[in-house]
């Protein structure tokens, strides 16, 4: 029998070379509602939690020892805990937690690990009693993530060199070396570095007048920039 959040929930006679996820399958696979970390697997006298996210990332096969025998109840219950992920890492996006706390670090790496070498700097949102508050983190190892949070991985530069930041409704938020991305399109190439939900009509630069110190707002036609139209030389800072 398999129940909970799947997509076709009943019972099934499945072959004695059938595992958990073809079980899953023929129940029509685990809804977005559903947990990937807490499934459970009901034998007569006995029942275990089971963690797909391993197998998934491609660690370990963590069900490799579960046994589906005769009246197995395979139960998806709805998803538990969950974080986001953004910045310097190959797959931002939301992650659920084993339990309502984890390792900032097992999460990276189930996002793919850091986009690049450089030093990254850390933050961590979090929506408190007294409302949202940003926490920076020096050391991965020592934190935890709990339901909610959001992780920030920006790319650190050390501040002798001209860099310029990106920010905003971007999905590679961060500092960029100008001696290497001296042009806006070279961080900024084409629509896919953009979120879904971005506005493309126009890009919003801050940079510094050189002669009286003050900051001076440059407006510019983001889509030009995208299709290889216009461009805008950086500046550092």
């Amino acid at each position: 029998t398999i129940a909970g959040e799947v997509n076709a929930p009943g019972k099934y006679n499945l072959s004695g070379l059938s595992n958990l996820i073809d079980a899953i399958l023929v129940g029509g696979g685990v809804k977005k509602t559903g947990s990937l970390r807490n499934i459970k697997v009901k034998n007569i006298g006995s029942e275990k939690t089971v963690d797909l996210y391993p197998l998934i990332f491609g660690s370990t096969n963590s069900f490799s020892n579960t046994k589906l025998l005769n009246n197995t109840i395979i139960f998806v219950p709805p998803i538990g805990s969950t974080v986001a992920l953004t910045g310097n890492i190959n797959k931002p996006g939301i992650y659920e937690l084993k339990e309502n706390r984890g390792n900032p670090l097992e999460h990276v790496n189930f996002a793919g690990g850091f986009l690049s070498s450089f030093n990254n700097s850390f933050s961590i949102n979090r929506m408190g009693k007294k409302g949202k508050s940003t926490k920076l983190v020096n050391n991965l190892n020592k934190a935890s993530l709990t339901n909610g949070d959001i992780l920030n991985i920006v790319e650190s530069i050390d501040s002798s060199q001209q860099s310029s930041k990106l920010i905003g409704d971007v999905k590679f938020p961060g500092y960029y070396s100008i001696k290497e991305n001296p042009k806006l399109s070279q961080i900024l190439p084409n629509s896919s570095f953009l979120n879904q939900d971005s506005f493309k009509l126009s890009i919003v630069i801050k940079t510094i007048n050189s002669e009286t110190l003050e900051d001076v707002f440059i407006v510019k036609n983001l889509l030009n920039i995208l299709k290889g139209k216009e461009d805008y030389y950086l500046r550092p800072n």
